[in-house]
């Protein structure tokens, strides 16, 4: 049979507390410890898994969305400027008809513009370098997400 050591704060000897109990042992302050340490260790590891998890799963999607803006862009532009020199060209005699023309046009590019931004979030940055599923913004989202859901062991009592 083994007995374990009491820590006693007025005598620090290691003596057995009375009536064989023990009062402040070494091994419940350090199982305590490691279980909030442990606790703290794994949510610390699972946040950043998770941010991990969303830049893998968010940033593939989000670099799609941006070349196809990119795309649609580069479309509008080039049909643009061909529009506009086919009416400098064609009608070269009647230059109120050419700017209503280019008004429109203009028009019709601005709001598929801001189409692009609504939809896709483009606003004509570099889709190769620029990324919102950064490392520090993942894990604030992820931080968030685990704040708003929580670990499930809390639910309402007063239903």
């Amino acid at each position: 049979m083994t007995t374990k050591l009491a820590l006693n704060w007025d005598n620090l000897t290691g003596e057995k507390a009375h009536g064989g109990q023990q009062r402040f042992s070494c091994y419940s302050i350090m199982h305590y410890l490691a279980s909030d340490l442990g606790l703290f260790i794994i949510t610390v590891a699972y946040a950043v898994g998770g941010a991990y998890l969303f830049i893998y799963l968010e940033q593939y999607l989000e670099l799609q969305k941006c070349q196809l803006a990119s795309l649609e862009e580069n479309i509008e532009v080039t049909e643009l400027s061909e529009t506009m020199y086919n009416y400098v060209i064609s009608s070269a005699d009647n230059i109120t008809e050419i700017y209503q023309e280019i008004v429109d046009y203009l028009e019709n590019f601005t709001s598929d513009i801001y189409d692009r931004k609504s939809t896709y979030g483009y606003v004509g940055q570099d889709c190769e370098t620029v990324s919102g599923w950064i490392f520090p913004s993942a894990l604030l989202f992820t931080i968030s997400v685990i704040t708003a859901i929580g670990f499930g062991q809390v639910t309402p009592v007063s239903w």
